[in-house]
């Protein structure tokens, strides 16, 4: 009997602590699964200030929820001042979260961390610089192309001496086969036969005499007239054979990167870098509010998991108020985002968003659209945000030791635009305006010529625009830049360029010019002692036209 009382009074003593832990414990171990679970998705430490949990309320409070941005572990991404929510009791014994209603109260973006968010023993996500490192203008080293044009010069040479060999062959069996001395003894013979008879013998003779010389004059003039035709052209070859350094000097500059197409583009290259971060941003949050659904799943994904044929996970209302902060601008956020699920295909409702953030210096921000994954063969993805008159402060164009170059201060106008349709193809456009620019300019370079003319245009200019369009797959598009900043780097940068183009052009020019002349030397002469047949085809024309008039 005693044992009896004394099992009895374990299992209350144990029913107690079991009902007691479940009603204390449930926020550590919410706490310790929002910071575990979320830190191994997003790859960066998730922390959470504190949880309020209530089993009779059926509620659920969380405080300072921070999440790192894994590229950069030194800022959150996002932070939340409270999620507050209930939760359906019954759902949860079924592995369901639904939730009709979540309020989220204040939020700020890249916001600056205390310590390093990084995981121990995962490398952050590399993210590629929104700043852009300026070509190196410095004197390059021609070495290296100055021997490669000397081989093409010698290849050119040999190829030229070649020619010269085979036309002075085919020209010296021209003049052989041409009527010469034999012919003119021959003729000379039958002339003074002739003028020994009557004088209609000598008249008839003579013509066919003449005719004969005539013909064979004709040949001579023929062959001496393409041996000409032929000089000329070897002499033309020769002439641009020695201007070859000419030729090449522009494509050498090039090569070594100092011809002005090197720096045509710098504009479009450094705000390409802002666009590529912006859309990247974007595609992050694209993804977050597809609940992971942006793609599709992997094969081994596939493989282990059973069919959905429902969410797991479903927030019908989520409603954003209170303070908001984004790059040291403060104003107040008011929004809703409907039917956030894990699984936006399994949902018969679409995602829709409309979101809107005011403040004296953030201006005007707005996001709104729809995401529609209720027929998995039809998406309708769209979304657009627009701001208006949002200050900026230190906000980054080009970012490296050799130059820094941040706007000061500018106001941003922005609208975007992005579609994505069932094969994840995505149509972005977007048009951006900074004007009010304040330029500041500093690093290695900043002290250079160039630099002070650079920094000079861009105080003298009022706005910047950006704007680009992207297409192809969402998770990795194609993306196209174009803004007003060519003309005025390029201004910068070209006399610079052609200090440097013109000092490497004249000592490489010099180099090659010496090269060049030590293989052509002996053509020279070659070429000159060719114009020899052409003056013995001459000669011998001058023979027969001699014993043609004395003919009569």
């Amino acid at each position: 009997m005693k044992l009896i009382k004394g099992v009895v009074g374990f299992v209350v003593i144990l029913l107690v602590v079991v009902l007691v832990a479940l009603w204390l414990l449930p926020p550590r171990i919410i706490h310790w699964a929002i910071e575990d679970y979320g830190s191994q998705a997003v790859g960066a430490k998730v922390d959470v200030g504190s949880v309020e949990f209530s089993w009779l309320a059926s509620q659920l409070q969380i405080h300072d929820l921070a999440v790192t941005n894994a590229s950069q572990p030194m800022t959150n991404a996002v932070q939340f001042d409270r999620i507050a929510t209930q939760f359906d009791l019954m759902r949860l014994f079924d592995s369901k979260v639904y939730l009709d209603l979540v309020l989220v109260e204040g939020i700020a973006l890249d916001g600056a961390r205390e310590t390093s968010g990084a995981l121990p023993g995962v490398t952050p996500s590399a993210q590629e610089e929104s700043g852009f490192a300026l070509p190196d203008l410095g004197l390059p080293d021609p070495s290296q192309l100055i021997e490669k044009e000397k081989a093409i010069y010698l290849a050119k040479v040999e190829e030229f001496n070649d020619q010269l060999n085979q036309r002075e062959q085919r020209w010296q069996a021209a003049i052989d086969g041409l009527p010469d001395e034999t012919n003119l003894d021959a003729y000379e013979k039958q002339w003074k036969k002739a003028k020994s008879g009557n004088f209609l013998e000598k008249l008839e003779k003579a013509d066919g005499i003449r005719k004969q010389v005539k013909k064979d004059i004709d040949q001579i003039k023929s062959v001496q007239s393409k041996l000409d035709r032929e000089y000329e052209q070897l002499q033309t070859d020769y002439r641009n054979l020695k201007g070859l350094s000419n030729q090449s000097m522009a494509q050498i500059i090039d090569e070594l990167g100092l011809s002005e197409s090197v720096v045509a583009n710098i504009g479009n290259r450094i705000a390409s870098g802002q666009a590529k971060q912006w859309l990247q941003t974007g595609y992050s949050y694209y993804n977050l509010l597809l609940g992971g659904e942006a793609g599709p799943a992997s094969e081994e994904e596939a493989a282990v998991s059973e069919p959905k044929t429902s969410p797991d996970f479903l927030i019908r209302l989520l409603r954003l108020t209170g303070p908001f902060q984004q790059g040291g601008r403060t104003g107040t956020v008011e929004g809703e985002v409907t039917n956030i699920s894990d699984a936006p295909s399994l949902h018969p409702e679409a995602i829709k968003v409309d979101i809107n953030a005011l403040g004296e210096a953030l201006g005007a921000i707005s996001l709104v659209g729809m995401l529609d994954h209720t027929q998995a063969d039809q998406v309708k993805d769209q979304l657009t945000l627009k701001v208006k008159d949002s200050a900026l402060s230190n906000f980054s164009l080009a970012d490296s030791d050799s130059l820094s170059l941040a706007l000061e201060k500018a106001t941003l106008n922005l609208d975007a635009q992005a579609r994505v349709g069932s094969n994840q193809n995505l149509d972005f456009d977007l048009k951006g305006l900074f004007s009010d620019l304040a330029v500041q300019m500093a690093g290695q370079q900043s002290e250079e010529a160039w630099a002070g003319s650079l920094l000079k245009s861009l105080q003298n200019m009022d706005r910047v625009s950006l704007n680009a369009k992207a297409s192809g797959k969402v998770s990795d598009p194609t993306l196209t830049v174009s803004t007003n900043l060519n003309n005025l780097f390029k201004s910068a940068f070209s006399g610079v360029v052609k200090q440097q183009s013109a000092a490497l052009e004249k000592q490489v020019k010099g180099e090659l010019d010496a090269a060049l002349s030590e293989q052509i030397a002996p053509l020279e002469s070659k070429l000159g002692a060719m114009a020899s047949y052409s003056e013995q085809a001459d000669g011998r024309l001058d023979e027969f036209k001699s014993l043609l008039k004395s003919i009569k």
